[in-house]
């Protein structure tokens, strides 16, 4: 006959593992996630040093009178603290504001209004943001965001295949492609072009990615 107590043994509890994620490390893992191929870590080395990295030391000779810990969290906050349309739950995306657009409606997507959270002069308060940088609210005089990319409907327009393979990021939705800040603008600089254009201008080529004429 056993005589062994059938009595449950008490749960150990462990301390908790040196490498266990902290809020900070899934948000990253979540940019890291989204960043495409290149990866996080590119992506932080492409922004390093540059108008877009907020970690440096005050101003930097750039004017941005801001200094932050880190290189990335300006932009890229914890999951759930963003806007749950945003498209990844990583990026700091502003409250909408009264902007206005061609197209009347002031509608602007996540993506861009993660831009305008700085370029347009009046959200954030940490950055400023000066001369032709600074858009302001009123939007008719710039190249139209948060609009379609639909070339059966503009014989101007090239196909969005060879947009993508140009080097220029379309923006998908359920209706069909957007054009967003970030379609010729790539916010870490990783092709360190001026304007942090996603490829060269030189006699409007970046233009003409897009543009028949």
């Amino acid at each position: 006959m056993n005589t062994h107590s059938c009595a449950r043994r008490p749960v150990s509890r462990r301390a908790p593992h040196p490498f266990a994620p902290t809020p900070l490390l899934v948000a990253l893992l979540v940019v890291a996630a989204t960043a495409g191929p290149a990866g996080a870590a590119v992506q932080y080395e492409a922004v390093h040093g540059t108008l877009h990295d907020f970690a440096r030391a005050p101003d930097g000779g750039r004017g941005s009178g801001a200094v932050f810990d880190e290189t990335c969290r300006f932009c890229h906050v914890a999951p759930g603290a963003g806007d749950a349309a945003a498209p990844t739950s990583a990026v700091a995306v502003p409250a909408a504001r009264a902007y206005r657009t061609r197209a009347g409606s002031g509608f602007l997507y996540p993506e861009s209004r993660a831009c305008l959270a700085c370029h347009d002069g009046t959200t954030s308060g940490a950055v400023a943001v000066h001369g032709f940088r600074n858009l302001g609210t009123d939007l008719r005089d710039d190249h139209p965001v948060s609009t379609a990319y639909d070339p059966s409907a503009d014989a101007g327009l090239r196909p969005a295949a060879e947009v993508r393979t140009a080097g220029l990021k379309l923006f998908e939705r359920p209706e069909g492609p957007t054009i967003e800040c970030a379609t010729c603008h790539d916010p870490h600089g990783a092709s360190h072009e001026p304007a942090f254009l996603r490829i060269a201008n030189d006699r409007s080529r970046l233009c003409r990615v897009c543009h028949l004429r």
